[in-house]
């Protein structure tokens, strides 16, 4: 998780700065996107015992995470190299 802070803070830095600032932003937006369903999935999965819309979360995740890192290799490009483990995980 470590590489996906700095990830997100090597793009939050220069936000505002050059032509990829629309790529940076977006990318921020499904970082937060991405941050949210993975902090879903858990009880969804383990509390609620929801197999189905544990893996409809799980995808969602998976596809936010995808996003993410597509986006932030318009503007970033080292800060998605950050992201690649944690979308090779899930």
């Amino acid at each position: 998780m470590d590489f996906m802070a700095i990830a997100a803070w090597l793009v939050w830095r220069t936000l505002d700065i050059g032509p990829e600032a629309g790529f940076r932003q977006s990318g921020l937006v499904f970082f937060a996107v991405q941050l949210f369903l993975n902090a879903l999935w858990t009880p969804v999965f383990f509390y609620l015992h929801q197999i189905l819309p544990a893996l409809i979360v799980i995808l969602c995740l998976w596809a936010a995470i995808l996003v993410t890192t597509l986006r932030f290799w318009k503007a970033e490009r080292f800060a998605a190299g950050l992201m690649i483990p944690y979308l090779l995980w899930d």
